[in-house]
């Protein structure tokens, strides 16, 4: 805490370091793309359970509660009870893997009482053994 004041005095800011104004209310951070993509899930004969696996997956921070009542607003009745075929042959949505990064690799230290191992480090990569 003496650190994040003390550099909050070193910065020019407006608000009061203590006596922040306080936000009432739920913060809505639904957005238009999310509540389109539930509809359009839905029109495929997704779930609400479904709809929103997939929505976590692509990164919205969405529960079921939400998912149902854009449902109910936007006049969606209940699914009916589906087969195990038919919901093994639902279409999947196209998910976007995450682009790897080259990692930063640093020099570091450590002590450790078990390091007997890494004395054979050097038979081990003469040999060839993985």
């Amino acid at each position: 805490m003496i650190r994040d004041f003390r550099k909050y005095l070193k910065e020019d800011h407006v608000e009061d370091f203590f006596f922040k104004e306080p936000v009432f209310g739920r913060k809505e951070i639904k957005s238009d793309d999310l509540k389109g993509l539930i509809i359009s899930l839905r029109k495929l004969y997704y779930s609400a359970e479904d709809i929103e696996s997939v929505a976590n997956a692509k990164g919205y921070k969405v529960s079921y509660g939400y998912i149902y009542k854009v449902l109910k607003d936007e006049g969606f009745a209940r699914l009916p009870r589906r087969s195990a075929y038919e919901k093994k042959n639902l279409e999947l949505p196209v998910l976007q893997a995450p682009v790897s990064e080259r990692l930063k690799l640093r020099d570091e230290k450590f002590h450790s009482m078990a390091t007997g191992l890494f004395v054979f480090l050097p038979v081990i990569r003469h040999f060839g053994i993985n």
